[in-house]
């Protein structure tokens, strides 16, 4: 049975490098359950034994975004989208470029020495369930296609998670109607192409607000 990495090692890096160089402090044990708000402005992020006590937050909590934000009122038309990659050792014929096989709807990308393998998706609700044979697919696809690409045989990584889909597939950015509440979400499976642009523009209207109170 093939079992999801989770790329868990990446984000304590990035952790530790925001925490070193921009003086952040992640909280990584507490577990946010919504936002206390008073006359429509935010008072505090609601933990699941505490209140952190703020006047600005972001919501920015991939496909766990929309039920978080109905606590304080908000209705985002964000859904849960379960999409799939295999990621190879890549071979010598591997693909130099990205590849979309828009009949397939797969994508083949070169990272490094490996070989990357996405694509599928199922539209559900957040219940931790996936389906395996996706992984059988899309291995079998890669190999009908580019057969030579990849050491299929080798060592194989599959990964699913849920991706924040909007109807129109833009993110969300910008204020909400509860003041010092904002939004960087539904980036869909884009999350870290469009983060740097996304995360520029929140910046630039957070501190607007702020000089404006």
């Amino acid at each position: 049975m093939m079992r999801p990495a989770i790329p868990a090692c990446f984000a304590k890096t990035c952790g530790c490098f925001l925490s070193e160089t921009m003086a952040c402090a992640f909280c990584s044990t507490r577990r946010s359950a919504g936002f206390r708000t008073r006359a429509n402005e935010l008072v505090a992020i609601a933990a699941e034994s505490e209140e952190i006590q703020c006047t600005r937050a972001v919501i920015s909590l991939g496909a766990w975004t929309a039920p978080i934000a109905r606590t304080a009122g908000i209705s985002l038309p964000i859904w849960p989208v379960q999409g799939y990659s295999l990621t190879t050792p890549a071979l010598a014929s591997a693909p130099v470029a990205s590849i979309t096989d828009t009949a397939r709807k797969m994508v083949f990308c070169r990272v490094g020495d490996r070989l990357r393998i996405a694509g599928l998706a199922d539209i559900g609700p957040i219940d931790g369930k996936f389906r395996e044979d996706r992984f059988r697919t899309l291995l079998t696809t890669a190999r009908g296609i580019f057969p030579k690409a990849g050491d299929y045989d080798g060592e194989v990584h599959p990964w699913t998670g849920l991706r924040p889909v909007t109807p129109d597939s833009k993110p969300i950015v910008g204020c909400t109607k509860v003041k010092g509440l904002y939004l960087n979400c539904g980036h869909g499976s884009l999350g870290w192409t469009l983060s740097i642009a996304t995360a520029s523009k929140l910046a630039e209207l957070v501190g607007a607000s702020a000089a404006q109170s």
